[in-house]
């Protein structure tokens, strides 16, 4: 390829026939170019993204914007997105993938331009090209995206794909016939040398393969007959006779030099490691009309150059060669890769296909009921448009999907054997040391090599994904021997901070902070790790390894497809399934697009599940991440200082693959061994999401967000009440690590529906018909016990806690009225169904959000009042600041101005957006009712208790209309039934505030005393006379106003000096007020 007139950053290799991108758009074109004729060329993919692959003019012009294909006679094809480009674009080809060969042909005579992928013919793809005009001639031409590469082939080395007409741009090398003839030749030899019927005379045999051998020497110097002649050979005898195949081996090895053995099998592995590149792991689908290819597109010739590899290797003079050239790096990439099939091949691997109406929730479709609840569907274009489906789809796939799983398997047998040629041999080999040795060093420079996976723009130059997913899963298994006869503290744990990890883990953030702060905050002294000068042991550093390619790759990459793969097909067989129940008449000719791209989701997923999962995978899987969550709990409790070092990402790894695992078939919670792994999984996830000792709030998230997502099925809530860490310390660390709505890492959310989890369906409307997954009256019993309890096992957590719940709601309920009036002003345009603005479709999603933590929230303020009521009732400014939030949030949804806006919102939102169809104030009003008549029956059972209808009357802005109107709510018939007592309730306690109502009105009386006066006020709220007195600095405001400023900070309002004491103006009160440890800024109403 030609650097002169190229366009961008790129670098070259391979005889400048290899580019690779280092800018956002890479343009080059070749130094040859045709006129007439019928040319071909081809390029190899080592990426599958965004590549225009074709032919340019002289004059093309390369820009950062534009390159192959964009203008006036440039034609260019583009798998990634199915295109093809003459300075407009339109559909054609197939979807392209990593290891695909693209042929790319010009016919000038014709004036057409066609494209092959691995042989098939993609069809004519540019007709009426302009030719034999003067000045006119087609160079190949490649532009690529950020990050691409590929291989271009121009003759110098045989056509992976021949076409027959097509000749490649370059001339072949001489004496390619003299070249096949000799070889050819030395396979009838080693034929005969290696069959039992009449093997000839050693010495005769000799005479003969030195006249063979000697001629054909300086052939095997040359890639081309090496790749042409010399493999194709050596492919027959192994597929024949493996015997045979070995026997020409050492011919060659006895007959030629020494260095021109060396340079023979340097060419001939290197044309095994790209033959493997291009090679599908399970075949390919089958080639069309105009190849001259008569390849096998069978699995068995797929790996074929793999096991060719496998077996030269077994020879200890190719295997001590092997691992002294400087390529090995490269060629063990190549060897180790796994071609992914396309969307194009997978429908030829799985014809048939079938998917439940009900969608996934397993990692197999065929664990679905029947037939009957499900779809099948047939590809016409595979199975020919006059098949007739027989109803029994789903058990074609079921049998195509078992084929496709044991190709994988035969595929990764292979792999195993290739690693484990290297790991068992710990023979010298020289000054490299043992094969064992060169494996490891490879395996150190190709992590350092890949660390880039994890950044959010990865850099050009990364290995194949699935080279380091292969690696992961081999290196697990020499890894379960150890991690099933090792405990925890056996672990070399010192790699963590001394870099001997072979990722060399300097530059990753720790669970304590960045290495820097953890070195100087929490050093690490000598008698710590006494064995820090010593060699990482090969099975441990096996683990660590795996780690490691599980963060970079598995987790980002495969299995991140294999999540978003699931969810999308799950929504779109719902969106199938609901264009069949609400227009059934039109669903066979909208739905064909739905089921067609179903049909391709269902064979994705199908061979996530062959290549990703499987009993054997899942089970090694299980057993790692089990062994992670002991080892970072025996670290935790023994060694905190080196808790501290250890790299964040083993914590997310082990989150990730617990998550990957914890729907798994072959994982059952009824199995002990698998439930003991379980429990500590559970208490790891208990123990530190509360932990200060991890610096970063967003991973103690995700450990807090486990504990929600667990929570949410029934099974995992009877093992969080089986355990006894959970029983004794779940409760009180949700309580102590609910934040208020202004800090960073937001744990009140999913804090909010775990404690939800424990009472669900419970709360008042809420039917009991509906608890089909049920609750957890343990955790709610010792809820009732750890907020009663001060002077026992707790210190009071309830008082900041509900401090922070009162904050949280305040701001919750006024983002969510706010949001209200913002969008209703856009009333008009949503019961159109016209076009929002952005700023109105924030609103939209503001309102949907702030809906959901206000009613979350309230229902957690009446389950509060239901399990500790007292802490209502005998509490003067928890009672006081509940009265003015149930007092607010009635006004505003019961009625008046603002509840009016609130129902036309809500009404049209539920017209036009079928997602948004809860909104409504039932959803805010019934935990007010629920919360009311809890404290209304408690107050009834308890005379000790202060009045509930006094504490109500006299908060500012109460309105008897409100809880008239909210009593005379209409109630699903349903919820009137089952919940009469709390009505019954309600309408006592509307009643008795009823009686209070004369009360409220100002009555002119000649005794009546003045009014006091603006100053006697409190500056703060300006509705009680000051009381009380501030210590040290004397400034002063109203008793209720400064304890409830003192529950969120201890300084002053006014001059920000630090209160030790406030004292009232009655002696007998004075007391000390102790402000909770973290400031957050007050947020109460103003009504």
């Amino acid at each position: 390829m030609n650097r002169a007139g190229s366009q961008g950053i790129f670098q070259m290799r391979e005889n400048d026939l290899e580019i690779e991108s280092h800018s956002n758009f890479v343009s080059v074109r070749a130094n040859v170019c045709v006129f007439r004729g019928r040319w071909m060329y081809e390029v190899t993919l080592a990426t599958g993204g965004i590549q225009q692959l074709g032919w340019v003019p002289p004059n093309c012009p390369f820009t950062e914007e534009e390159g192959v294909g964009d203008s006036h006679d440039s034609y260019a094809y583009d798998g990634q997105r199915i295109k093809k480009w003459n300075q407009a674009c339109g559909t054609y080809g197939e979807k392209w993938a990593p290891g695909d060969v693209i042929g790319c042909c010009l016919d000038a005579d014709q004036g057409e331009i066609s494209f092959y992928r691995n042989g098939r013919a993609l069809g004519v793809a540019f007709k009426g090209i302009r030719t034999h005009t003067q000045g006119l001639a087609y160079f190949p031409g490649v532009s690529m995206s950020f990050g691409e590469r590929s291989l271009v082939n121009l003759g110098a080395r045989p056509m992976r794909y021949p076409l027959q007409g097509f000749l490649p741009l370059q001339a072949p090398a001489e004496g390619r016939t003299s070249c096949d003839y000799l070889v050819s030749s030395l396979e009838r030899l080693a034929t005969l040398l290696a069959s039992d019927a009449g093997p000839i005379d050693p010495t005769d045999a000799l005479i003969v393969a030195a006249h063979i051998v000697r001629p054909l020497a300086h052939m095997l110097l040359q890639p081309y007959h090496v790749e042409n002649s010399l493999y194709p050979m050596l492919s027959r005898l192994y597929m024949q006779n493996e015997r045979a195949f070995q026997k020409s081996l050492d011919v060659l090895s006895l007959l030629l030099e020494e260095h021109e053995h060396h340079a023979m099998l340097g060419l001939l592995m290197n044309t095994l490691s790209y033959m493997c590149r291009t090679a599908s792991q399970v075949g390919e689908a089958p080639l069309h009309e105009g190849s001259s290819s008569t390849r096998d597109t069978t699995q068995s010739t797929s790996s074929l150059p793999l096991r060719m590899v496998v077996s030269m290797l077994r020879r200890a003079s190719v295997l001590c060669d092997f691992v002294s050239r400087p390529s090995f790096d490269s060629m063990m990439e190549g060897f180790l890769t796994s071609k992914r099939p396309s969307d194009s091949d997978l429908p030829h691997l799985i014809p048939q296909v079938w998917w439940p109406w009900s969608g996934l929730s397993k990692t197999s479709l065929h664990g679905a009921t029947s037939d009957s609840s499900g779809q099948g569907y047939a590809d016409p274009a595979i199975l020919g448009e006059n098949y007739v489906s027989s109803g029994n789809e789903r058990a074609h796939m079921k049998a195509s999907a078992e084929r496709l799983r044991g190709m994988v398997q035969a595929h990764e047998a292979i792999l195993i054997e290739l690693v484990d040629l290297f790991m068992s041999n710990a023979t010298p080999i020289g000054l490299g040391g043992t094969p064992r040795d060169a494996f490891r060093r490879w395996l150190h420079s190709l992590l350092l090599k890949n660390k880039g996976y994890v950044r959010n723009i990865t850099p050009a130059g990364l290995t194949d994904p699935s080279v380091l997913a292969n690696l992961f899963f081999i290196l697990q298994r020499y890894a379960q021997p150890y991690m099933a006869r090792t405990s925890p503290p056996d672990f070399p744990f010192w790699i963590f901070f001394d870099s001997a990890s072979p990722a060399d883990y300097y530059d990753f953030t720790r669970i304590g902070g960045t290495l820097g702060h953890v070195q100087k905050q929490f050093p690490v002294l000598d008698e710590e790790v006494p064995r820090a000068t010593q060699t990482i042991p090969t099975e441990p550093e096996m683990l660590d390894i795996a780690v490691f390619l599980f963060h970079i790759v598995m987790s980002q990459v495969w299995y991140k497809q294999a999540a978003t793969n699931m969810q999308t097909l799950n929504q779109t067989i719902q969106r199938l399934q609901d264009a069949r129940l609400h227009d059934p008449a039109r669903a066979s000719k909208s739905t064909q697009d739905l089921q067609s791209k179903i049909a391709d989701l269902v064979r994705q997923y199908e061979w996530f599940g062959a290549s990703l999962l499987g009993m054997e995978k899942e089970t090694m899987m299980w057993n790692t991440t089990t062994f992670l969550f002991q080892l970072l709990s025996f670290l935790s409790l023994s060694s905190p200082n080196i808790f501290r070092y250890v790299p964040e990402f083993y914590i997310e790894t082990a989150t990730d693959a617990f998550h990957t695992l914890k729907r798994s078939t072959y994982i059952s919670l009824t199995d002990p061994a698998h439930r003991a792994g379980l429990n500590v999984v559970v208490s790891f996830f208990i123990l530190h999401f509360p932990d200060v000792r991890i610096a970063n709030p967003d991973m103690r998230d995700v450990l807090l967000q486990s504990v929600s997502s667990l929570l949410q099925n029934n099974e995992y809530v009877r093992v969080f009440e089986e355990n006894s860490t959970a029983r004794q310390h779940l409760i009180p660390s949700l309580l102590s690590s609910f934040d208020n709505f202004s800090s960073n890492a937001k744990f009140w959310i999913p804090i909010t529906m775990i404690l939800l989890r424990f009472w669900r369906w419970t709360g008042f409307a809420q039917l009991s018909s509906w608890t089909a997954e049920g609750s957890s009256s343990v955790f709610r019993e010792i809820f009732r016990e750890t907020c009663s309890s001060v002077d026992g096992n707790h210190t009071d957590l309830l008082s900041p806690f509900l401090n922070r719940l009162f904050n949280n709601l305040n701001w919750a309920v006024s983002e969510f009225l706010s949001s209200i009036r913002d969008l209703s002003g856009a009333l008009p345009q949503i019961r159109a169904r016209t076009a929002l603005n952005p700023e109105q479709i924030h609103a939209m999603r503001k309102v949907s959000i702030m809906f959901e933590l206000s009613a979350n929230l309230l229902r957690l303020v009446e389950i509060i009042s239901r399990e500790v009521p007292l802490c209502f009732l005998q509490n003067e400014l928890n009672g006081t600041r509940l009265a003015e939030l149930l007092v607010f949030v009635a006004n505003r949804t019961a009625g008046g101005h603002d509840a009016q806006m609130f129902a036309d919102v809500a009404d049209a939102l539920a017209t036009t957006q079928p997602t948004l169809d809860r909104l409504n104030s039932s959803s805010l009003l019934a935990p007010i009712v629920g919360t009311l008549t809890n404290l209304y029956n408690a107050e009834t059972s308890s005379p000790q208790s202060s009045t509930l209808v006094d504490v109500l009357v006299d908060t500012p802005g109460f309105s008897l209309q409100s809880f008239e109107m909210v009593l005379s709510f209409q109630w699903d018939k349903d919820v009137a039934a089952e919940a009469t007592e709390q009505i019954e309730s309600f309408q006592k306690l509307v009643r008795a505030l009823s009686l209070h109502a004369p009360s409220l009105q100002p009555q002119a009386t000649s005794g009546a005393a003045d009014p006091p006066e603006e100053e006697e006020l409190c500056p703060i709220c300006y509705t009680i006379p000051i009381d009380t007195k501030f210590v040290p600095c004397g400034h002063q405001s109203c008793h209720r106003c400064i304890v409830r400023h003192m529950a969120n900070s201890s300084k002053c309002f006014f001059c920000m000096a630090e209160i030790s004491n406030v004292v009232r103006d009655d002696p007998s009160s004075a007391a000390n007020i102790v402000a909770e440890p973290e400031p957050a800024p007050p947020f109460d109403f103003v009504d």
